[in-house]
């Protein structure tokens, strides 16, 4: 029993044990997540409440640390960026036009490292393997420029893109 007198577990035959369990389980993820937002705070997160935001909104503590980064590398086109955040919340056009947009850039541009700065690569991973046809072409369109830098290829294959574009190959 805790101090309040409320059991913490029962022993039995009735499964309660997986109160213990779940609680247990619930207490470590709060320590993980107190752990995610003291670093997010740590890397230039200026309070609580804005390092739980990106932590909501990018869903792991490296995904929020690596915009958080990005929003910081001020060698990053603002463009880039933008299109990078459109890819990652924008609404159904928007993330197509964001591709097309950083294929464009990409191909007059030719530094195609700050888009894997910016984290781009693994929202355009994912709109290659979820999107709609047309957000696919556009995905993969980009993701084969991309590809042309080591280590963007290497980016790429970390974030899962092999196989969806292997998918929209023809032929794949």
């Amino acid at each position: 029993l805790g101090h309040d007198g409320s059991p913490h577990a029962f022993i039995g035959r009735d499964g309660s044990i997986n109160v213990l369990t779940l609680a247990s389980s619930a207490l470590v993820k709060e320590a993980q997540r107190e752990r995610d937002v003291s670093r997010l705070i740590e890397l230039g997160a200026e309070t609580r409440e804005r390092a739980i935001a990106l932590l909501e909104v990018y869903g792991s503590r490296q995904a929020a640390a690596n915009a958080l980064c990005a929003a910081a590398d001020t060698s990053i086109p603002s463009e880039v960026r933008k299109w990078v955040e459109q890819l990652r919340s924008g609404g159904e056009r928007q993330k197509e036009a964001a591709a097309r947009a950083l294929w464009i850039f990409t191909v007059t541009n030719s530094n195609t490292v700050w888009i894997r700065r910016a984290g781009g690569i693994p929202p355009l991973v994912a709109l290659a393997r979820d999107g709609t046809e047309a957000q696919k072409e556009e995905a993969a369109a980009e993701l084969a420029v991309l590809a042309a830098n080591d280590a963007n290829e290497l980016a790429i294959a970390e974030a899962g893109g092999i196989a969806p574009l292997g998918a929209l190959a023809p032929g794949g």
